[in-house]
């Protein structure tokens, strides 16, 4: 995983406002 990655992450899991969703989208 990149750094710029790593950063959206939390952002989109807040706007998101679910991590296992959001997570779920980079992790593949």
């Amino acid at each position: 995983m990149n750094e710029q990655a790593l950063n959206l992450v939390p952002m989109v899991v807040e706007q998101t406002a679910r991590g296992e969703r959001a997570y779920d989208i980079y992790s593949r």
